[in-house]
């Protein structure tokens, strides 16, 4: 038997329609499963799941989605997959490649699931979890913009174009000065695919961080076609570093986002914490 896990609200009703051809290849192939939406309390779904001897989760959704279920996941002996079904996708894209659901399924009716395990960062003064990244400044800005516009290009567009705002950020004794953006990753992209972590691998123990510092305004569409290409590790406007923990201080309220769930971050010092290994991925070998 499967649990299955649903955003009716993601992709704008884009990961109910994934379900329902889901749901007929479950019931054509004969196999159980108990169907909760995320509109439920998770703690809720989750106790139900664990009282049917239920391990496996197959999430349909975004990042958000993603974000709200496996925060839960991570203290009990569960596992996840998840089917791309929000807008930004980027922890899905991370760990599955083309899911073929006639082999996924082939695989849970016949117990040939295998496991894997993936990092998690922790930010202690807020009590945050995020599975895939974490941002603030510009970063902070796209997530924000993306739920009033929609699309993500013309987030980035509004964001570097008129929200460009550079501010203070001390990372211990990295960088102290101005920038306009600040990302920490455990998997390769942010933003719907973009690679601001090129060397990032999610089940290392580290996190990678990336400081855009204060770039003059006249640079900023050249070094964004960097970003775009993934070149701006070498550039002398960025600062790269991997770690297993990382403080920062900032002294004035920003945008930020988690896992693409935009939120305004207050002034003061933050720690953030990588979890080695803390969440238990589905896979399968067909």
């Amino acid at each position: 038997m499967v649990g299955i896990i649903a955003n009716p609200k993601a992709g704008n009703g884009r990961a109910i329609k994934i379900l329902l051809k889901f749901e007929k290849l479950l019931l054509s192939n004969k196999v159980n499963y108990i169907l909760a939406f995320t509109d439920e309390s998770v703690d809720k779904i989750l106790s139900e799941f664990e009282k049917n001897s239920i391990n496996d989760l197959v999430v349909f959704g975004g990042d958000g989605t993603v974000n709200s279920v496996a925060r839960k996941v991570i203290n009990r002996n569960m596992a996840i997959l998840v089917i791309p079904a929000g807008r930004g996708n980027d922890f899905s894209k991370s760990n599955w490649k083309n899911i073929d659901f006639q082999k996924l399924i082939k695989a849970i009716k016949n117990k040939e699931i295998l496991y894997s395990y993936v990092d998690v960062c922790y930010i202690k003064r807020i009590d945050t979890f995020f599975f895939n990244s974490f941002g603030i400044g510009i970063s902070g800005s796209v997530a924000k913009n993306v739920k009033s516009l929609g699309s993500y290009k013309v987030s980035i567009v509004k964001s570097i174009f008129f929200d460009y705002k550079p501010f203070y950020i001390k990372v211990e004794n990295i960088y102290e000065g101005k920038a306009i953006s600040f990302h920490v990753g455990l998997s390769q992209i942010e933003g719907h695919g973009i690679k601001i972590f090129p060397n990032a691998k999610n089940n290392d123990g580290l996190m990678d961080m990336v400081i855009f510092k204060n770039v003059p305004y006249f640079l900023t569409l050249f070094k964004v076609s960097k970003v775009l290409k993934g070149k701006h590790l070498s550039d002398k406007y960025t600062i790269y570093g991997q770690f297993e923990n990382i403080k920062f201080e900032i002294n004035t309220k920003l945008p930020a986002h988690y896992d693409g769930e935009a939120f305004e971050i207050d002034e003061g010092i933050y720690d953030i914490t990588t979890l080695k290994n803390a969440l238990k991925i589905l896979k399968w070998n067909y």
